[in-house]
C-alpha cells in the first residue's frame, strides 16, 4: 500500500548550527495512529511541522496526502492537512462558534458565504469536543483545557485527511484527555484518518498509537509496531530513565518508571 505520508532525507539545521532534523526517512500509511515520542528538543514538533509545510529551508522530500506542503499554497495544505499547535494563538473578539467556522476556509470559495454543510460540519466537531456549551463566548475566555478542545474542533471541522496534533493533551484533565483520544481514535476508524500525534506519555502512546517512531537528537532511533519500540533498553538508552514494561490483560504496554536503589 502507498504511504499517505513519505519522507525521505528531511534535514533541518538552524542558523546556529542546531541540527533539529538528520536525514529523516519515514512512511506512514493511512489510518494510523502514528506517535513521534523522544525526549524535549528530539526534533518531534520540528518533524511536525514539516509536515505541515511550516518549516523553512528544510532539506529532502515531503509528500502528505499526496502533495508537499511546502510547494503549495495555505488553502490548499488546508484541504489535506490540519494541523494542532500545542501553543495556538486565539484571535481576540472572536466567539468560538465563528473559531471553528475558520476550520471550514479551504471549502469556501473565494466571495463565497458558508453553506448549510459548512455549519452543519462546524456544529457536530464542536458537539464531539463537548463545546458547544462554549459556542458564544470569547475565545480568549476559556481556560488552557477549553481553548485546547476548541483548537481540536476547528482542526477537525477542516476534514482534511491528515492530522497533524502537537501534544494534543497536554492542558486537559484526565476525563477530556481519555474523551479525546477516544474520540481521534473513533474519527479515525470512521474516516480512515491519518493521525500524527507527538507524545510524552509513553503508555499513553502505547494505548493509542498503531505505530511509533522515537527520536532522538534529531534522528530516527527507532520506528515499528508499538510493542518493538516501547523496549526499555531502547527507552534507557534515548531517555536516561530506567523503566519496566509491563503489560496489561488486554496487552498494552504500560511504561512504569523505576527507582534506584536505595531510594526513600
Amino acid at each position: 500500500m502507498q504511504p499517505i505520508i513519505s519522507v525521505a532525507g528531511l534535514s533541518k539545521t538552524y542558523a546556529s548550527g542546531f541540527k533539529a532534523l538528520d536525514h529523516i526517512d519515514l512512511d506512514i500509511r493511512s489510518g494510523e495512529i502514528f506517535a513521534l515520542l523522544g525526549p524535549n528538543g528530539a526534533g518531534k514538533t520540528t518533524l511536525l511541522r514539516a509536515l505541515a509545510g511550516l518549516v523553512q529551508r528544510a532539506a529532502g522530500e515531503v509528500e502528505v496526502a499526496g502533495i508537499d506542503p511546502r510547494e503549495e499554497d495555505r488553502r490548499t495544505v488546508a484541504r489535506h492537512v490540519a494541523f494542532v499547535d500545542q501553543r495556538p494563538v486565539l484571535p481576540p473578539g472572536m466567539r468560538v462558534a465563528e473559531y471553528v467556522l475558520l476550520g471550514r476556509t479551504a471549502h469556501v470559495g473565494t466571495l463565497r458565504m458558508e453553506t448549510t454543510r459548512d455549519l452543519d460540519v462546524a456544529r457536530e466537531a464542536m458537539a464531539r469536543l463537548d463545546v458547544e456549551r462554549f459556542a458564544e463566548r470569547d475565545v480568549l475566555t476559556l481556560s488552557g483545557g477549553e481553548g485546547q478542545r476548541v483548537v481540536l474542533a476547528r482542526a477537525l471541522a477542516q476534514e482534511a485527511p491528515v492530522l497533524l496534533l502537537d501534544e494534543p493533551t497536554s492542558a486537559l484533565d484526565l476525563g477530556h484527555k481519555q474523551q479525546v483520544l477516544e474520540l481521534v481514535d473513533e474519527l479515525r476508524r470512521e474516516r480512515d484518518l491519518t493521525v500524527v500525534t507527538t507524545m510524552h506519555d509513553l503508555t499513553v502512546a502505547g494505548q493509542f498509537a498503531t505505530s511509533v517512531a522515537m527520536l532522538e537528537r534529531g534522528r530516527l532511533a527507532a520506528h515499528g509496531p508499538v510493542d518493538e519500540v516501547l523496549d526499555p533498553t531502547l527507552i534507557a538508552r534515548v531517555y536516561g530513565a530506567q523503566v519496566q514494561v509491563v503489560r496489561t490483560t488486554d496487552g498494552t504496554a504500560v511504561v512504569v518508571p523505576v527507582r534506584h536503589q536505595g531510594a526513600t
